[in-house]
């Protein structure tokens, strides 16, 4: 994925579509440089909500399914790197089987601790 900021910083990295298959060591990517599993906020600021603990993002409430169809949960999180740090991303898709084509809302977290809010069109 690559976000470009209205002042022409670009952020790239790794985007994870949330499934029933999905398996907390799948997403490791993501906490690179945001200080080990989960986003529960960063040196004072930015609290998340705890990113991968609880809440929106936590991994109980995205477990496996007991169904043999694949479960899409709707919820995309990012973890992009850009030359002044890290940006991390989470989504919720419009029509979650279409993935980031099918459009979609959320919010990032620039290195500054900013929150961006971003919308998608479906194409």
């Amino acid at each position: 994925m690559t976000a470009v900021l209205a002042n022409g910083t670009s952020y790239t990295g790794p985007f994870f579509q949330v499934t029933s298959e999905t398996q907390v060591d799948d997403l490791a990517p993501l906490w690179l440089g945001w200080g080990g599993i989960g986003w529960g906020g960063r040196g004072g600021r930015g609290n998340w909500g705890g990113w991968g603990g609880g809440g929106w993002g936590g991994f109980n409430d995205w477990g496996p399914s007991q169904q043999f169809v694949t479960h899409y949960s709707g919820k995309v999180l990012a973890n992009l790197q850009g030359g002044d740090g890290r940006m991390r991303c989470r989504f919720v898709l419009i029509r979650p089987s279409d993935g980031m084509t099918g459009g979609g809302q959320g919010q990032c977290e620039a290195p500054t601790g900013g929150k961006i809010d971003a919308t998608f069109a479906a194409q």
